[in-house]
């Protein structure tokens, strides 16, 4: 059995703490006398908690299928399904339950609803970074041969560009300027909620 990497879990008990600072944050500044240094630690300096959870992911999983290795997609995938696709649809119809008892009528509960508020991880805001999650496992053969091509090529030159892509695509699908208001109701979301799924928006993490 490979040893534990000390290293990853002392980030991964940082990562909590900037968790529990975000969640907290709001509740702090909406004191009488707002403090502007704890707005700058809990609202902004915390915001390193959730990238670098993703980071954790991918670094664990890229430790766990080797660039030289063929990954069984189907058993991978049933395997994560089983440890973040069903606790995420637990807890989502969880905090639908939840809403519809502290505000009766709030949540529609037509199939074609719930299955729109769980693909955009829409049920309460702090799930949609298992939706990117999942979605990264979806499609994780893509990363794994994009990362054995890097490693069979230049590493440093293959994450030198893919950083650069990765700051260009963020800028352009964040960009005020664009708008999805002339676009079929379904591109819309898929345009609207894009932060919520596509995990292309966290790929060089």
């Amino acid at each position: 059995m490979p040893e534990r990497n000390q290293i990853i879990d002392d980030l991964r008990g940082i990562c909590m703490l900037g968790v529990i600072g975000i969640h907290v944050g709001s509740f702090v500044l909406e004191a009488p006398y707002p403090n502007s240094f704890l707005y700058m630690l809990l609202e902004i300096l915390s915001r390193y908690s959730v990238p670098a959870f993703f980071f954790i992911s991918g670094y664990g999983l890229f430790c766990q299928y080797r660039p030289e290795t063929t990954i069984a997609y189907l058993p991978f995938l049933k395997k994560r399904l089983q440890s973040v696709g069903l606790p995420y649809v637990i807890w989502s119809l969880f905090y639908l339950l939840y809403f519809s008892a502290v505000m009766p009528g709030c949540i529609n509960w037509q199939p074609a609803n719930i299955l729109f508020l769980l693909f955009y991880g829409l049920a309460c805001y702090h799930l949609y970074f298992m939706v990117i999650l999942l979605w990264f496992y979806f499609t994780f053969p893509l990363w794994h041969k994009l990362f054995s091509f890097f490693q069979n090529s230049s590493l440093k030159l293959g994450f030198i560009l893919l950083f650069l892509l990765q700051i260009v695509f963020n800028y352009w699908t964040c960009h005020p300027n664009l708008k999805s208001t002339d676009l079929p109701v379904f591109l819309q979301n898929l345009f609207n909620y894009r932060l919520n799924y596509l995990p292309l928006h966290y790929l060089f993490i």
